[in-house]
């Protein structure tokens, strides 16, 4: 196969993956609804859209037909997302009532976040999936429904990163080995355990923009390394070391998508222990995949997709330019 093939091939590839993945590389975030029950009855209603939803199709978080509407919702533009608000009055507060998620016109297949704060200070927290009718709000959430809420958010999250996913997968083309690829996913996954732990504690706090700006650097500068294949560079001798020191950083995005959520107060530990999990299971799953796939085709005998290396830089020539789009454009946000 001649190289002009190659290249057109590999724009073509980049031209329509960019079109389908979002721009910001998280807008298939979930659905944030917040319900704050100020006293008893006294109820404060928010919820957060992301962009991926069409104007005429925002959806309305609903209670029961006896919580009352004390004014319109307010609708409020915030950079991609829309906000909503509108305060209630629920007699007998929302424990034990119904909650539901009605879209205008079709539900987008989008998992819905939902989080209840009484008056006491203690929450609950629940991930309503796109074939859920609703969720009858419990008056307190027992340890493990916390642990499998969280499980599922965290891998959630991981799943729809394309930038965590991208940074991965060139990490594994660089690795090459299994045994490699084992250390260099350890050493990230434990670096970013660290900072998600002390960031989502609020040991430390790091704001999110720039974050993901050097998030979406740190893929480029990945990309490079593996489009260049100097096996001799410090990047390809010590993988371990670049998948540990970038871990620290991808752990404050994993802390972003946290405190959006939120933690319960009364089992901080076990959320925070529970997303960190689930976030590990997404990331085995996806490179569990990309392993398979690239292996399936280096035995298939097919000249131009057999080649690890012709593998790798269809990954780099991917990964690069996808990332260089999303740090220009965030670094246009700041």
């Amino acid at each position: 196969m001649k190289v002009s093939y190659v290249a057109a091939g590999l724009l073509i590839l980049i031209g329509m993956a960019l079109q389908v993945l979002p721009s910001h590389a998280h807008e298939s975030r979930p659905v944030f609804v917040d319900i704050r029950e100020t006293q008893d009855g006294v109820v404060n209603l928010r919820w957060k859209v992301p962009p991926t939803v069409e104007g005429n199709n925002m959806p309305v978080p609903l209670f029961s037909p006896d919580c009352i509407a004390q004014s319109n919702a307010v609708y409020v533009q915030e950079g991609g997302s829309v906000s909503g608000q509108v305060p209630l009055i629920c007699e007998g507060g929302v424990a034990g009532r119904v909650l539901t998620l009605r879209y205008p016109h079709y539900n987008p297949s989008l998992t819905a976040v939902l989080r209840v704060e009484f008056p006491n200070g203690t929450s609950v927290t629940h991930s309503l999936g796109p074939d859920e009718a609703g969720w009858n709000v419990p008056a307190e959430q027992t340890m493990w429904s916390v642990v499998a809420t969280y499980v599922q958010l965290g891998a959630s999250h991981i799943l729809e990163g394309y930038d965590h996913l991208l940074f991965v997968a060139c990490l594994i083309f660089i690795a090459g080995t299994w045994r490699r690829i084992l250390l260099v996913i350890t050493g990230f996954t434990v670096a970013h355990s660290v900072t998600l732990g002390l960031s989502a504690l609020r040991v430390i706090h790091i704001p999110i923009v720039p974050t993901e700006a050097v998030i979406a650097l740190s893929v480029v500068l990945l990309a490079v390394e593996l489009a260049r294949q100097d096996r001799d560079a410090f990047t390809w001798r010590y993988p371990l070391v670049v998948s540990a020191c970038f871990g620290l950083l991808h752990g404050l995005g994993f802390a972003s998508a946290l405190s959006e959520i939120g933690l319960p107060e009364q089992d901080v530990l076990a959320a925070l222990f529970s997303f960190n999990v689930g976030v590990e299971v997404g990331q085995v799953v996806f490179a569990a995949m990309l392993v398979a796939v690239a292996s399936v085709l280096t035995r298939s005998g097919l000249s131009f997709v057999s080649d690890k290396t012709k593998q790798a830089l269809v990954v780099a020539y991917v990964a690069g330019p996808m990332a260089a789009f999303w740090l220009i454009e965030r670094v246009a946000g700041f």
